[in-house]
């Protein structure tokens, strides 16, 4: 069903001005951008200077990033870099993402009926727009995002041995419900930590002239 409103959404939505401006369309960035602003008495909002400021913006980032290719991702400390921002987006699926997103699937496999299972899966969705939210809350607070993913990673890993365990329980019904539950534990820890932290971090410690590239070999990685 979501192709449709989405599709609907988007035919409506301005273009961004950013990419209008990018493209050399200044006039139409104009108006874009004055259908995305909230104008009142209170702000001194220029629209002619804010586009101005974006062309230059766009020209001085094209002047970084010329001449940048993959292989410059590859020298140097741009290594390490690379090295590190493949291996987040690596680990935030290989934590346990893989199975979650067929949660009723592996719940039905675990033990527990269909309509058991499809509950379950529906309270994980719930937990995971909590979780987001939390996350973005805990960064708030200055927590720090290498804490955050190392410490969430470690409770996945501690949940994950758990889940695995539970398959010797002699009791397959109480097996499969605290199978259910700590993966309901396990989604939330994910969304607080190493889920949504990932993005940020992928994008924050490459370099700017190569973050483009480095971002595009952690997401193919």
């Amino acid at each position: 069903m979501w192709p449709v409103p989405l599709l609907i959404g988007i035919l409506c939505a301005p273009e961004s001005p950013w990419w209008l401006v990018r493209k050399g369309r200044t006039e139409e960035a104009k108006k874009s951008l004055l259908r995305l602003t909230s104008l009142n008495r209170e702000t001194d909002f220029d629209a002619d200077e804010t586009i101005a400021m974006m062309v230059h913006t766009t020209a001085l980032e094209e002047e970084i990033t010329s001449g940048a290719s993959y292989l410059d991702c590859f020298k140097g400390t741009d290594r390490r870099r690379t090295e590190i921002v493949c291996m987040v987006w690596a680990i935030q699926n290989l934590s346990g993402n893989s199975f979650s997103g067929y949660s009723s699937y592996f719940l039905q496999r675990a033990g527990l009926p269909a309509s058991t299972s499809y509950d379950f899966a529906m309270g994980q969705y719930g937990i995971n727009m909590a979780g987001v939210f939390g996350a973005w809350w805990l960064m708030s607070l200055g927590i720090g995002r290498r804490s955050l993913y190392l410490y969430g990673l470690c409770g996945l890993c501690i949940m994950l041995f758990l889940l695995g365990f539970l398959g010797l329980v002699p009791d397959r019904d109480k097996g499969s419900m605290a199978t259910g539950a700590i993966m309901l534990c396990w989604a939330m820890c994910y969304q607080l930590s190493v889920g949504t932290v990932c993005y940020s971090l992928v994008a924050e410690l490459s370099t700017r002239r190569l973050q483009i590239k480095t971002v595009v070999l952690g997401r193919n990685l």
